[in-house]
């Protein structure tokens, strides 16, 4: 079991004493007032403490450590100043949204994401000039250091984020080795759900006297109820637990990439909208079903566990777990997904075949039984699509550019326009099917910011 140090920093931050800019960038993404994570980190972060911080999945983590990282940087576009590793892309890319919108009045602030299913190449042209910030995988991170495409010199911060995920992910001597990079003073900042032996071997080494930081790391009972489902047939029970829950959005968690993939067809051929989020896609394919299911264009998202962790999509209804997950660990990650903030509430289904019930109740010792009645096959279909745009953030390109070309050029209703999202490279808008022809024709051939641009309904 892992022991925390002596050392504790008991401080707190509350959201009036931050810069105005960053209370406005937080309102705009309505957050009224700080998690307990985020209001005892902040100080000792400010001040260029080493921390251990631990809190239970959807506790806000991210904003932990970026609110104070954004308040200290000061660009210069020399050598990266602050790293964050983290286990999987999505994280990866969720990380780098969260900086950018925290900084946006920061000129001249660039961040960097290094991570696989991109090319080294277009990595290396983006950090040709500088780079003041990185969020790299490690895998990808130790590539560039193996080719000697970047130097960790100059970093005066280093982040692991979901520390034992990465570690659970093998990737123990690649952090080990890209700690050792960087300089023996840098402030390191870990933070994880949960600890391993393997993980407190790594603070031992790398955080020695650093301050601990641990607030709720368990999700209290009256904020999930978990019911248990014992079936014979387990595509139908998941194929009657949607059309009696119905969703707006869910995500049913698979052991392996290949169930996932079987199970979409299922929910296809019973007109149920789904996408799979899993290891064997493209990284492309892999955003845009984590984009969809946000934007509205989808209603389940059917994902391996490499969705378990740190990805954050509002107003989950529901989270299935289609066979039981290997470990706790595993099923707290799933179930995190659904109630997170302080003041929501969330269900979870565990799915699972009658000899299995002994390690269901492993799982979730207060399982509660439920009865499915649900029979008519009702479609679960969305009121939206989703349209992608060959350009984003490196053209220049903002959500207010694009909503302009849709409603003055194109004359779609402003109603009928979603989320928009704009990435480096692509930029992404959400539009109500009856209006999905029209404004692909329109933007296709028309201009965004007086230039045309590729647009391709997804």
């Amino acid at each position: 079991m892992f022991l925390f140090p002596q050392k504790t920093f008991m401080q707190s931050t509350t959201l009036s004493s931050l810069p105005q800019s960053i209370q406005h960038s937080l309102f705009t993404k309505k957050i009224t007032k700080l998690t307990p994570i985020q209001s005892q980190t902040i100080s000792p972060i400010l001040e260029g403490k080493s921390l251990i911080a631990q809190a239970k999945t959807g506790s806000g983590k991210t904003l932990a450590f970026a609110i104070p990282l954004v308040m200290k940087i000061k660009p210069n576009n020399t050598n990266p100043k602050i790293l964050i590793l983290t286990p999987t892309r999505e994280l990866s890319q969720q990380i780098v949204q969260v900086f950018r919108y925290l900084s946006k009045d920061i000129p001249n602030l660039k961040i960097v994401s290094i991570i696989g299913g991109k090319p080294l190449r277009t990595q290396v042209t983006s950090m040709c000039h500088g780079v003041d910030i990185i969020v790299a995988t490690p895998g990808r991170l130790m590539d560039h250091l193996f080719r000697e495409t970047l130097s960790l010199k100059e970093i005066t911060t280093v982040v692991l984020d979901e520390g034992d995920k990465m570690i659970d992910m093998g990737f123990y001597d690649d952090i080990d080795s890209i700690l050792k990079h960087t300089p023996k003073q840098a402030q390191v900042l870990l933070f994880s759900a949960t600890f391993s032996q393997k993980l407190e071997n790594l603070t031992k080494t790398f955080l020695k006297g650093a301050q601990s930081i641990k607030t709720d790391t368990v999700h209290h009972e009256d904020k999930i109820t978990i019911y248990g489902i014992t079936s014979n047939n387990t595509s139908e029970s998941l194929l009657q637990a949607l059309w009696q829950y119905k969703p707006n959005k869910a995500i049913v968690f698979c052991n392996t990439k290949d169930e996932c993939n079987l199970l979409q067809e299922t929910l296809k051929n019973n007109k149920i909208s789904s996408g799979v989020l899993h290891g064997g896609l493209l990284q492309h394919e892999r955003q845009e079903a984590l984009l969809k299911l946000a934007n509205g264009s989808t209603r389940i998202l059917i994902a391996t566990d490499l969705a378990a962790r740190g990805l954050d999509v509002d107003n989950i209804d529901i989270i299935i777990s289609f066979g039981l997950p290997p470990n706790k660990e595993t099923f707290t990650h799933r179930i995190g997904r659904a109630a997170r903030g302080d003041n929501k509430d969330g269900i979870a289904l565990l799915i699972y075949p009658p000899h299995k019930v002994s390690q269901a109740l492993e799982l979730a010792p207060k399982l509660k039984s439920i009865n499915l009645h649900a029979s008519a096959q009702t479609p679960l279909l969305t009121k939206l699509q989703t349209l992608a745009i060959n350009g984003g953030r490196k053209e220049k390109i903002s959500a207010k550019d694009i909503l302009g070309a849709l409603t003055k050029d194109v004359n779609i209703p402003f109603g009928a326009i979603g989320k928009i999202d704009i990435f480096q490279d692509y930029s992404y808008v959400a539009i109500n099917k009856e209006m999905i022809k029209k404004a692909h024709l329109g933007l296709s051939n028309g201009k965004i910011k007086g230039r045309k641009f590729k647009v391709s309904i997804i």
